[in-house]
C-alpha cells in the first residue's frame, strides 16, 4: 500500500482569508455608519434684479438633519426645476452647521435667463396655481469627506 499523501494549505492562505474577511466586515460596519442625508427644502423663492438678458433670484433653503448628532455641510449644489422645467442651477459655497435633530436655513442667490421663466412669472403673478418645484442636488460633509445626495419636491402657493 502506497503512503497516503497528506495535502497541506499553502503557507499564508488561511491568515490572507482571515484578514479578507475582516476587512469585509469592517467596511460593512463602516458603511452602517454613513449619516442619513440632510433633507433639503424650498422655504422661498424672492426676485431680487429683473433684466433683460437675466434675472436673479433669492432662495431659501430649509435643511434638516435626521442624524442624533450634528453635521458639518461644507457646501451644497442643487438644480430646482419648476412646473417641470429647470429653472436655475445654484451652490452654496459656504459651510454651516446643522444640530442633531434641527433644522437650519440658508440663503442663496441663483441666476436664470428671461427665455426659460417667462410662463413661470405670468403663473405666478396671475395667481393661477401655485408652482410646483423639484430641488435636487448634493451636500458636502465636512467631517466624513463625502457628498450625500437629495432630492425633494413640493409645492409653493401664489402670493395673495
Amino acid at each position: 500500500m502506497a503512503p497516503r499523501s497528506i495535502k497541506r494549505p499553502i503557507p499564508g492562505t488561511r491568515g490572507a482569508l482571515v484578514l479578507v474577511l475582516i476587512l469585509l466586515q469592517a467596511a460593512c460596519s463602516l458603511s452602517a455608519l454613513r449619516p442619513d442625508p440632510p433633507q433639503v427644502s424650498l422655504a422661498d423663492l424672492r426676485l431680487e434684479k429683473l433684466g433683460v438678458f437675466e434675472q436673479r433670484y433669492g432662495l431659501t433653503l430649509r435643511l434638516r438633519n435626521p442624524n442624533d448628532y450634528p453635521l458639518k455641510v461644507a457646501g451644497l449644489d442643487f438644480t430646482v426645476a419648476l412646473n417641470g422645467r429647470r429653472f436655475a442651477d445654484g451652490v452654496a459655497p459656504d459651510g454651516f452647521s446643522l444640530p442633531a435633530n434641527g433644522e437650519s436655513t440658508v440663503d442663496v442667490t441663483v441666476t436664470s435667463d428671461l427665455g426659460s421663466v417667462l410662463d413661470l412669472i405670468r403663473e405666478w403673478s396671475a395667481g393661477e396655481q401655485g408652482l410646483t418645484y423639484r430641488l435636487s442636488g448634493h451636500a458636502r460633509l465636512a467631517d466624513w469627506g463625502m457628498s450625500v445626495p437629495f432630492e425633494r419636491t413640493g409645492q409653493l402657493a401664489p402670493a395673495d
